[in-house]
């Protein structure tokens, strides 16, 4: 065997060497997709309140005249009888005013 013949044998070798590896590699690869498929899906829920009824608790959402009673409603809270100065100087999105948070007033 010459020299010629000698690297000719070993780039083959090499070249039959790389198609092994590769071949492993790629069979490791199919094992580990299949695996990550047949393992249990995992649901990741985000917990934000942004823009939930939490946000708007004591905000004033509706403001109506039933028969000249003047009432507010107040998310949370419910409706309240408020006098009229009262209601012309609430508006809806304000929070809910101090006089309105006494208990059995």
């Amino acid at each position: 065997m010459n020299k010629k013949e000698g690297f000719i044998f070993f780039l083959a070798f090499l070249a039959i060497l790389q198609i092994v590896t590769l071949n492993l590699e790629t069979v490791e690869q199919r094992k580990e997709i299949e695996r990550l498929k047949n393992q249990p899906k995992t649901i990741i829920y985000k917990v934000d309140n942004a823009g939930g009824v939490i946000d708007h608790t004591g905000t004033i959402t509706a403001k109506n005249v039933l028969d000249g009673r003047y009432t507010v409603t107040i998310s949370g809270y419910g409706n309240f009888l408020v006098t009229k100065e009262q209601y012309d100087g609430l508006k809806i999105g304000d929070p809910m005013p101090e006089y309105l948070k006494g208990i059995g007033n």
